[in-house]
């Protein structure tokens, strides 16, 4: 088995990891779309800088997307934006390599949320982006000697990183730029959101709301028979009164004779008298 396809294999298994630990999640629909959005502006992001060798502003944002929302969010919004960008720029062996470093790039913004709590300023995230430009550049030196062959070295590998070099520069000084400009308001945005996206139980005002439920049960059980006890002769009193009114009504509406009208003040109808009458005929 060759190098090309031993890294090949890692490639797809550690990317096809990425995206199954993030399915595992179950991240709600909200933070599924805002997913999507930043991919999309990750690769409006390296569209747009085409042009300009190896300026682009795809590493910003997946840094800051894994230093906002985290390493999931972070590591499938690198992966999917080097897979969707090279269908404009050329798909090859090399979008394994940049859909992978992408999305450690999404990791590493996570782990630097982790380590620093979110508090770094406008500096030190440009900073952070400068990095993070050139370490994606280094595993990118490392995938052209593992793709195309040849000897396996380090020398050779410090050989390419050297031709590299500028292209590394060029790439880690847009992304110290971009962050300067827009790094803190994306992050202060992402943060918002997610904020609104996510629910979190507390474990203390969970048990005073245990509690409390349980204080109204007992209550409501103890108060149960004497409520029961009042409903009864509550309704009890209800139905003697309803039964005393109809028979008052009957009494008022019945006719000498025993029968009653059908209007008020009206003779009995023959049906309904205490004497039958005998019909007329002829």
């Amino acid at each position: 088995m060759t190098w090309q396809v031993v890294s090949l294999v890692i490639l797809v298994a550690v990317i096809a990891g990425g995206f199954a630990w993030y399915e595992r999640t179950r991240p709600p629909s909200r933070i599924v779309a805002l997913v999507a959005a930043l991919a999309a502006l990750a690769v409006a992001g390296r569209l747009v800088f085409a042009p300009i060798p190896n300026v682009l502003a795809t590493t910003d944002i997946v840094l800051l997307t894994g230093y906002a929302v985290g390493a999931g969010p972070g590591f499938v919004v690198g992966a999917l934006a080097a897979l969707v960008s090279n269908f404009w720029l050329g798909q090859g062996p090399w979008t394994p390599w940049q859909m992978a470093g992408w999305g450690l790039v999404g990791i590493g913004g996570a782990a630097l949320a982790a380590a620093t709590g979110r508090r770094l300023g406008r500096v030190w995230l440009a900073a952070a982006c400068g990095i993070a430009g050139l370490a994606y550049g280094a595993l990118l030196d490392l995938s052209v000697m593992v793709t195309y062959g040849g000897e396996q070295s380090l020398d050779r590998y410090l050989v390419l990183s050297a031709r590299g070099l500028p292209f590394n520069i060029a790439h880690a000084t847009g992304n110290v730029a971009f962050a300067l400009v827009a790094a803190p308001a994306l992050v202060r945005m992402l943060l918002r959101f997610r904020a609104r996206s996510e629910f979190r139980w507390r474990e203390r005002l969970a048990t005073v709301s245990l509690l409390a439920v349980a204080a109204l049960g007992g209550a409501g059980l103890l108060a149960a028979p004497a409520a029961a006890t009042s409903a009864s002769a509550s309704a009890e009193a209800e139905a003697a009164g309803a039964a005393g009114q109809a028979r008052s009504w009957l009494q008022q509406a019945r006719n000498d004779d025993g029968g009653f009208a059908t209007a008020p003040g009206g003779s009995s109808r023959p049906a309904s008298a205490g004497r039958r009458r005998r019909p007329r005929y002829g």
